[in-house]
C-alpha cells in the first residue's frame, strides 16, 4: 500500500524541517516548501500533477497567503481534494470568522506542539487512506 504524502507549506525553516521529520516518523512521505515554492506546489496539486493526502499550511504567515491557497484547494473535486491542516497562533480568530469558510480538517496551534501536530497529520493521513479504500 502506498504511503500518503504530506505537503508542508511554512515559511519557518526550522518548523518546516521539524514537521517533516515528525511526519516521516509516521512513515509518511513528505514534501516541504517555503513561501517561494508554495505557489508552484499549489498549482501542481490543483492541476492533479501532485496528489498529497494532507496539506499543512501556515495560516499566520502573510507571504504564504494561506487563506487564498486553501480556497484554491477547495476548488478541487472532493474525490481528489487533500485534507487541510492549518497552523495558526490565532486559532480563536480562525474558528470564529474564517473557520466555516476555510473548512479545515484540523487546526494546530503555534508555537508548535509536536505531539499534537504528529497526531493530527497521522489521523488525517489515515482518514484519507480509508476514504480511498
Amino acid at each position: 500500500m502506498k504511503n500518503p504524502q504530506v505537503l508542508i507549506l511554512s515559511r519557518n525553516e526550522f518548523q518546516r524541517r521539524t514537521m517533516a521529520d515528525l511526519a516521516r516518523c509516521n512513515e509518511l512521505t513528505v514534501q516541504a516548501s517555503g513561501a517561494r515554492g508554495a505557489d508552484d506546489w499549489i498549482q501542481r496539486v490543483t492541476r492533479g500533477e501532485c496528489r498529497p493526502s494532507v496539506v499543512v499550511i501556515d495560516l499566520d504567515e502573510p507571504s504564504l497567503e494561506g487563506v487564498r491557497r486553501i480556497e484554491e484547494l477547495r476548488k478541487i473535486p472532493v474525490e481528489r481534494r487533500p485534507r487541510v491542516v492549518g497552523l495558526a497562533g490565532r486559532t480563536h480568530q480562525l474558528l470564529g470568522s474564517d473557520g466555516g469558510r476555510l473548512d479545515l480538517e484540523d487546526v494546530v496551534t503555534t508555537p508548535l506542539d509536536f505531539g499534537c501536530f504528529a497526531r493530527s497529520v497521522a489521523r488525517q493521513a489515515l482518514e484519507a487512506r480509508l476514504a480511498e479504500a
